[in-house]
């Protein structure tokens, strides 16, 4: 039986890797799925017996890669740096693992997918929000620190963080569209540079 759940679990995990490359290529609209059947080597049967519909499987696939792009981010939050250094970290580590890892920059096509979709899958706006809220809780308190030690500039914290967020997803957009990414390599450390200058004390 335990066979039998293993083999279960790696079926629907090709299912959801070849859906993640499809979505990211095609978009939502355009993929169909006898495509991700192909992609993944088994029948249209296959992903009714683990999905309800396509966008069941969507919606799985969003939920299921939540965790390795928050987890990038955590990551640098775990290290104990200067609060400084801890925002240095992530305007230079998020960017530069889009680019080196081909599924953080297919699940990031999926969220542009998602807020661009009729409807935007509101079934995914609590599990998302509370993930995202606990993410800027933290950087928030990093901020905070480098403000009372003096590291960064005494303005309302919420601006910083927000400043933050729009420079990674300007950036991630930018390298989902494929357009600048040379660009932005070769810049990423100017880029940081005039950041930190911003909030810097």
């Amino acid at each position: 039986m335990r066979r039998t759940k293993e083999e279960a679990e790696e079926t629907r995990q090709q299912l959801l890797r070849a859906a993640l490359s499809l979505f990211g290529e095609k978009g939502f609209a355009a993929t169909r799925l006898s495509e991700i059947a192909t992609v993944a080597g088994m029948t249209r049967g296959a992903i009714y017996w683990h999905f309800k519909n396509k966008e069941d499987l969507f919606l799985e696939l969003i939920r299921s890669r939540i965790d390795p792009f928050i987890q990038v981010v955590e990551r640098i939050l775990s290290r104990d740096l200067p609060p400084l250094e801890t925002l240095k970290a992530i305007v230079t580590e998020v960017p530069t693992a889009l680019i080196h890892s081909g599924e953080l920059l297919a699940y990031q096509k999926l969220m542009f997918i998602k807020s661009r979709h009729i409807g935007g899958f509101p079934q995914l706006e609590p599990l998302m929000g509370k993930e995202l809220d606990a993410l800027k809780k933290r950087v928030r308190a990093a901020v905070q620190r480098g403000q009372e030690i003096g590291e960064i500039v005494t303005i309302n914290a919420e601006a910083v963080v927000i400043s933050l967020m729009a420079l990674m997803v300007g950036l991630a957009e930018m390298l989902v569209e494929g357009k600048e990414t040379k660009g932005i390599q070769a810049n990423l450390e100017q880029i940081t540079s005039m950041f930190m200058r911003g909030i810097q004390a």
